[in-house]
């Protein structure tokens, strides 16, 4: 018989109301049907995971290097006078280019893919094309657009450079806060909730710098007991990942989600991480000298990155780094045996932790006195790779001395 039917579609987890005149019954049953499968569907691809942490708790596992990966590729930086690197603060690599800054020189530096040095980016000064010592919070590559771009906050604006070194033009960015990330020709910006006096921590824009998205409101607070009206107390900055193509972000309001970001700019909640009474509250951030004396008794997120059967997360509790990874497939935390990252079982080289991951890659930066060190602390580990490999790896590292430029190392995932 005909009826006035009201149906809710899904798409892209937004609801819309359809109205349908004159349906025959047994197509409305169908149609229902079919209406709670896509639900369903839906809500399997936003389910949240809930991850536990208890400090006090830690089940170790036997899960090493070899078990994640299926190469590693070391690239020590070139070492020369007009490039000397203390620390690497800031990176991007691409497939012809590596950038880094380092603050202790206040320079930003351009190597080729294999380490060969190519050029100084811009400089230290106030005039057209230079930044400022302690003011550059991101560097990054355009290879699509052959740039490089260096992102200051005093001034606010992105310094744009080819990559001979030679300066392009600035674009103020005014009041927008830092980039988090570059990706598929957006930029993810993102405001740290120091007193939640920013509406939203993210914001997605164009290469022009539209609006685009913005999402994950901060939570509003207020310090009592600070020294002076900057005074505020903080949290680990936001980190993010490049997973299956999407980018992977952690709130940092309250320090506890990992978002995806779809192609069409909606953050959708994947991990829910918690440590019960460990947590940080608002409440607690809120007195300051109180969150000052006993921020060591409480667990500080750090970094996250993923693969296809686990969820790899840092934190810090008790002035101490853990290193832990969740499976997913058994729905258990579990912790490394390493104190500064994964076991290499792999190729007789140092324990290893990515910075920052590229769908398939994990990259990082060590310093060369940390492979002097491994020399005087060899593995007990047997390593697994191939016999030319390990002997490679150890040529390198006996190559090295603490005065050299640190080495890149990529991971390639299974």
């Amino acid at each position: 018989r005909s009826i006035f039917t009201v149906f809710m579609l899904w798409r892209n987890n937004r609801a819309r109301l359809i109205i349908i005149k004159g349906i025959n019954m047994n197509i409305i049953k169908l149609a229902l049907i079919l209406l709670l499968l896509i639900g369903f569907d839906v809500n399997a691809q936003s389910k949240l995971t809930k991850i536990e942490i208890d400090p006090m708790q830690l089940p170790t596992s036997k899960k090493s290097l070899s078990d994640l990966i299926m190469s590693i590729e070391y690239t020590p930086l070139q070492t020369k006078n007009d490039c000397l690197i203390g620390k690497v603060d800031l990176f991007d690599i691409s497939k012809e280019y590596i950038l880094v800054y380092c603050s202790k020189s206040v320079s930003v530096y351009l190597f080729r893919r294999d380490g060969r040095f190519i050029t100084k980016i811009g400089r230290q000064g106030e005039g057209k094309g230079e930044y400022l010592q302690y003011c550059i919070n991101g560097v990054f590559i355009s290879e699509d657009q052959k740039q490089i771009l260096i992102k200051t906050d005093y001034p606010n604006r992105i310094l744009f450079y080819d990559p001979s070194g030679k300066f392009i033009k600035s674009q103020e960015t005014k009041d927008l806060g830092g980039i988090l990330r570059l990706y598929h020709n957006k930029y993810l910006f993102t405001y740290p909730n120091s007193k939640g006096e920013k509406p939203y921590t993210y914001e997605i824009r164009n290469r022009e710098l539209k609006l685009l998205a913005q999402h994950i409101k901060t939570k509003p607070y207020k310090i009592k007991g600070a020294p002076n009206s900057s005074g505020m107390t903080w949290l680990p900055p936001a980190c993010c990942y490049l997973y299956n193509n999407q980018l992977h972000v952690k709130e940092i309001s309250l320090n506890d989600t990992v978002y995806r970001i779809t192609d069409d700019n909606l953050f959708i909640p994947q991990y829910l991480i918690s440590s019960g009474k460990y947590d940080i509250t608002l409440e607690f951030r809120s007195d300051f000298k109180s969150f000052i004396d006993r921020m060591p008794e409480f667990v500080r997120l750090e970094t996250v990155f993923e693969t296809t059967s686990n969820l790899l997360l840092s934190y810090e509790y008790n002035k101490k780094r853990r290193y832990a990874f969740y499976d997913k497939q058994k729905c258990i935390l579990q912790y490394f045996k390493s104190d500064i990252g994964i076991p290499n079982d792999y190729d007789g080289g140092i324990d290893f932790w990515p910075q920052k991951q590229i769908n398939k890659e994990w990259v990082s930066f060590y310093d060369a006195s940390v492979f002097e060190e491994s020399i005087a602390n060899p593995q007990k580990l047997i390593s697994k790779a191939p016999k030319e490999m390990i002997n490679k790896v150890k040529k390198m590292i006996r190559g090295l001395t603490s005065d050299d430029n640190p080495v890149m190392i990529v991971v390639k995932l299974k």
